[in-house]
Formats: structure tokens, C-alpha cells, sequence
């Protein structure tokens, strides 16, 4: 029997690019490690990386899927904050029960002029 399995080597590579990626955002955005993570930089991934206890140890070969995650769920949390700003509120879920709008204006209300 022969097997092929040309096609691992380009899932290889493109996991590889995204722990890559993943290193350099991570580094970009640590902050400094020397400062006390409750009057720290807050928007750095130092701080939120101390806050939520999360187990991002070394910047330079960061675990991939904690990475990953500590990545996503700062963006999640962005950008609900962005929402809140825009709408005026401090509780979506509160604003959209008393106030439903269709999800076509809200793709309106997130464009930039």
C-alpha cells in the first residue's frame, strides 16, 4: 500500500504561520513585565494575562492555545466595549431587550465613516 500524505505538510505550515503570528502579537502587545499588574498597563496582555490568571509564560514561545484564547477574548471584550460606547449603555443585553433592533441596522451602525 502506498500512502500519500503530501496534503500534511501545508496543515503543518499553516499552524506554524499562526503560532507565528500569534508570538508577534503576543510580543507587540506584553507590555512590561517589571511593573505591578494592578496599576500596570492595562491594555497590555501582561496585565490581562496576570488578572485573569491565565498561563502565558514564555512571550518569545508562547503555548498556542492559550495564546489563541488570551488573543480572542481581548478582542471579544473590545469590542462589546465598543459597542457600549456607541450605543450608550453599560448593559447590552439590558439595551437590546428594551430596544430591538434588526441585525441589519446593527451592521449600520458599525460602519466608519
Amino acid at each position: 500500500m502506498n500512502a500519500r500524505y503530501g496534503w500534511v505538510l501545508p496543515l503543518i505550515q499553516l499552524w506554524h504561520m499562526g503560532w507565528a503570528d500569534l508570538e508577534r502579537i503576543l510580543s507587540t502587545h506584553w507590555g512590561r513585565t517589571n511593573s505591578n499588574a494592578e496599576t500596570g498597563d492595562m491594555s497590555s496582555y501582561y496585565f490581562i494575562n496576570t488578572i485573569l490568571k491565565r498561563k502565558i509564560k514564555d512571550v518569545k514561545r508562547p503555548n498556542y492555545y492559550p495564546t489563541q484564547n488570551i488573543v480572542f477574548d481581548t478582542l471579544r471584550a473590545k469590542v462589546i466595549d465598543c459597542w457600549k460606547v456607541m450605543l450608550g449603555t453599560e448593559d447590552l443585553e439590558v439595551y437590546f431587550k428594551t430596544n430591538p433592533i434588526p441585525i441589519e441596522d446593527i451592521f449600520e451602525l458599525g460602519t466608519v465613516e
